[in-house]
């Protein structure tokens, strides 16, 4: 398997790497991209699917647990799902995303293992909305937005935009009425994710005016 570029300092101030979301640096404002090196699939020639397959492993982006209670397993499922996807794959596997996007995909999977570890996943349609805390809750809603964004980067497939939309509308259909206080009373969120939650856009639900 080819090696993931790895820049442990901007190449335009040489300041130890820190990137936002956007791939800006921290320091110096530029934006930085990086080459990326073609997967083993690749070199050897094969196909589009196996292309796909491996750079989507490579992202290590989330693991779609079926164990996981709602609404933790459809997210990361539906985020798994579309980083097949090429266009998704291009848009992450840049300095600054692929990382906090794994760090939120890890959040959420956290959530999710603690209600489940505690067994109480029959219990979390009707009480769900008290099961998670406040900040479990506004990551849930990072997730879905970051998801919803997902779903409309250019060039994605339309199955794969269906995957998105459809996965958002049933988390709203849910949870939507039921998580506005506890998400309200979040605040701002957990403070490793608020640069996130400033570069990722309100899903256009409407639901959020």
């Amino acid at each position: 398997m080819a090696p993931e570029p790895e820049i442990e300092h901007c190449p335009n101030c040489g300041a130890p790497l820190a990137l936002d979301f956007s791939g800006v640096c921290h320091w110096c404002n530029a934006q930085i991209t990086a080459e990326r090196v073609p997967t083993s699939a690749e070199q050897l020639g094969f196909g589009a699917a196996a292309v796909a397959m491996e750079r989507h492993n490579q992202l290590h982006l989330c693991d779609s647990d079926s164990t996981l209670p709602l609404p933790a397993y459809p997210i990361l499922s539906c985020l798994s799902l579309v980083a097949y996807d090429t266009a998704i794959q291009n848009f992450l596997d840049q300095p600054g995303r692929i990382e906090i996007a794994r760090a939120m995909t890890a959040a959420v999977t956290a959530s999710g293992e603690r209600i489940r570890d505690a067994d109480q996943n029959d219990d979390v349609v009707g009480r769900g909305e008290k099961m998670y805390t406040p900040d479990e809750w506004w990551m849930f809603d990072l997730s879905v937005d970051f998801l919803a964004m997902l779903g409309n980067v250019i060039d994605v497939r339309k199955d794969m935009r269906a995957s998105a939309r459809e996965t958002v509308k049933l988390h709203d259909d849910l949870w939507y009425r039921r998580t506005r206080k506890p998400i309200k009373k979040a605040g701002d969120g957990p403070e490793g994710f608020r640069a996130l939650r400033a570069a990722v856009p309100y899903r256009p639900s409407g639901k959020h005016d």
